[in-house]
């Protein structure tokens, strides 16, 4: 190759190149994106299918935790029983309506399977009172916790967070 045909290859390469160039600097596309613009495309849309994930999942648990924790009422049918008599030799009797106070769906579970032990608990618990045993608030908050401490032995691991009295009616005759 002689020297003019070497500096003549060079040229059109150099021209070559130029086109190249100039055919980038002026902004023609040719219809093809670059690819900057696909990589910022998927990354933003996967930002946004992440976020919309976390939502979902986030409301989810929220609600698990809302209805494993919520406070449940669960109704206990009248129980009447009489009072052992004390020293006045008097017969008397107690009537009273109690709900149970449990937290969690697993936990009312238990304690409705468990519901004819728990008052057979109450029932005999009571018999065994005297009126003298129910004389004030005392005797109320007495029961309560002798009621407590009775069902959750029975219901371990579930229990029951408290015992409220719709009635408590004695009669001494």
């Amino acid at each position: 190759m002689t020297m003019f045909e070497r500096e003549k290859n060079s040229e059109e390469i150099k021209a070559f190149d130029i086109d190249l160039s100039t055919n980038n600097k002026t902004g023609q596309d040719n219809g093809e994106k670059k690819p900057g613009k696909k990589k910022l495309s998927l990354i933003i849309g996967s930002v946004i299918a992440l976020i919309a994930f976390a939502g979902i999942f986030y409301e989810r648990l929220n609600n698990n935790t809302v209805t494993e924790s919520s406070t449940i009422f669960i109704p206990m049918d009248e129980i009447t029983v009489n009072l052992r008599q004390g020293v006045e030799n008097t017969p008397s009797w107690l009537k009273i309506k109690v709900t149970l106070e449990v937290h969690g769906k697993s936990n009312e579970e238990v304690v409705k399977n468990m519901l004819p032990k728990i008052v057979d608990i109450f029932q005999t618990y009571l018999k065994e009172l005297r009126k003298s045993d129910l004389d004030g608030s005392f005797g109320i908050y007495k029961i309560k916790d002798e009621m407590m401490l009775r069902i959750n032995t029975i219901l371990y691991p579930a229990k029951i967070e408290g015992i409220l009295f719709q009635d408590f009616m004695m009669q001494v005759l």
